[in-house]
């Protein structure tokens, strides 16, 4: 029993006697002192990215900027050129044409011949004969078929068309009947 009481007291002395440099090195210093080390590291990591980030969007920015410069310029350099083109247009209306000048023929969509227009189906009728005096009423005389729902049969010279009323689309031909 005195072996334990003389290994107590020397140990309480060592602990006492030594002070705080001898806890200084002591294991639960060291672990404090890692804890401190990773939480340091983590915060300078942390700058590193928000730095990072920062210069990231500081170059987003002036790549957007010069993206903005460069439309503007463009839409000048555009501006520009209607410009010319306007001024050249504006000095060729007023000069005189020569002497062996003949304006374009206007083609019309529909083609005409000696009977008169050609109707083929797909295309549009055109306007002037969707008029009701072209309208055949009575389809029996004619010796047509019943025109189906929102269709009706015109009759121009000796043919026969059958038109969407709402549009004018041909949906069939009787020629000569």
């Amino acid at each position: 029993m005195k072996s334990r009481h003389l290994v107590a007291i020397v140990l309480a002395t060592a602990t006492f006697g030594m002070g705080s440099t001898a806890f200084a090195d002591g294991p639960m210093q060291r672990v404090i002192r890692a804890q401190t080390d990773a939480v340091q590291h983590a915060d300078d990591r942390r700058d590193h990215h928000r730095d990072h980030r920062a210069e990231r969007r500081d170059d987003r920015r002036d790549w957007r900027a010069e993206r903005r410069q460069d439309r503007r310029d463009w839409h000048a350099e555009r501006r520009e050129d209607r410009r010319d083109w306007r001024d050249d247009r504006r000095h060729e209306r007023y000069q005189p044409h020569p002497p062996h000048y003949r304006p374009a023929r206007t083609v019309h969509h529909h083609h005409y011949h000696a009977r008169g227009p050609e109707f083929k189906r797909g295309r549009y009728i055109p306007r002037e004969y969707r008029h009701r005096q072209y309208v055949v009423v009575n389809h029996h005389h004619h010796r047509l078929a019943a025109p189906p729902r929102g269709h009706h049969w015109v009759q121009v010279g000796g043919d026969y068309v059958l038109i969407a009323v709402a549009t004018g689309l041909i949906a069939n031909v009787i020629l000569s009947h």
